[in-house]
């Protein structure tokens, strides 16, 4: 909460002076230029392989294979895991 009154109390003072109000709203958005660039960057950085259509596919072919009766038991997955060890 503090930090949000400093900032306002020195917007206040900047708005008084149209030169600084210039000067602030040319920094403020290359601020938010920089934080829009920062998030495409670790979008692009994502640890998963396919886009986001490749994996909603997956999903939906899942659905169906499993409405079909295509899926293993509980059993079925415990004695795969068991493989993993």
């Amino acid at each position: 909460m503090e930090l949000r009154t400093s900032l306002l109390k020195e917007v206040a003072a900047i708005i008084a002076d149209d030169d600084l109000t210039a000067e602030a709203l040319k920094a403020l958005k290359a601020l938010r230029r920089k934080s829009r660039i920062m998030r495409k960057e670790q979008e692009v950085k994502s640890p998963c392989n396919y886009e986001t259509e490749t994996m909603t596919k997956r999903a939906e072919s899942a659905l169906v294979r499993y409405k079909q009766g295509e899926y293993a038991s509980q059993d079925d997955m415990l004695k795969r895991t068991e493989r993993w060890e």
